[in-house]
């Protein structure tokens, strides 16, 4: 051993815990660790729970699950989007399907936000573990039923016809449009 544990560098840490994260291979992390480039394969697992249970403190006490990065107290607004790679595979492995979540704060010169505190793990070997629980509806997903019967359709108001007489200056300004883009670049 080349020191204690309780004094191990940085990149060793993380070099252990990304490989961990990128390969979920004990054999990996564990031939790194036995060339000295990065702790060995129970750390690793000792730091992923440990930063597992501090998210879940956090939750418990801010009642929110978001980045810590993210400041308190200030506007934010989410875009969500699906991420849809290949959807025509006929198997699991060529394709992907996944939801992407954008948050954006708005702070401005009056506010600022609220730094909010940042996750960190301490080697308390003393310490009393606590397990956290989330609430139901993070891990409880009801079934949905679809209902068969004609949708309700809401009665049109005021004229159903077409009004086509704006169309033709619509298009001349789409095509102005169009030639002044082209100009400036």
């Amino acid at each position: 051993m080349r020191h204690r544990q309780q004094q191990e560098t940085p990149i060793p840490i993380y070099l252990g815990i990304m490989l961990h994260t990128k390969t979920r291979k004990r054999e990996l992390v564990d031939t790194l660790f036995n060339m000295g480039l990065c702790i060995s394969y129970d750390p690793v697992l000792r730091i992923s729970t440990e930063l597992g249970d501090k998210i879940c403190y956090y939750y418990e006490k801010e009642k929110v699950l978001c980045p810590t990065l993210l400041k308190g107290g200030l506007f934010t607004t989410a875009a969500v989007d699906n991420i849809d790679h290949n959807p025509r595979s006929t198997s699991s492995h060529d394709s992907f399907h996944g939801t992407r979540i954008s948050l954006f704060q708005h702070p401005d010169d009056k506010n600022s936000g609220v730094q909010r505190a940042i996750v960190t793990i301490q080697d308390d070997t003393h310490a009393k573990k606590t397990k956290s629980n989330l609430p139901k509806f993070y891990i409880t997903v009801p079934p949905v039923v679809l209902h068969w019967e004609d949708p309700p359709v809401t009665k049109v108001q005021g004229a159903n016809r077409e009004y086509c007489e704006l169309i033709p200056q619509a298009i001349q300004m789409e095509y102005r449009y169009s030639a002044n883009k082209v100009k400036l670049s």
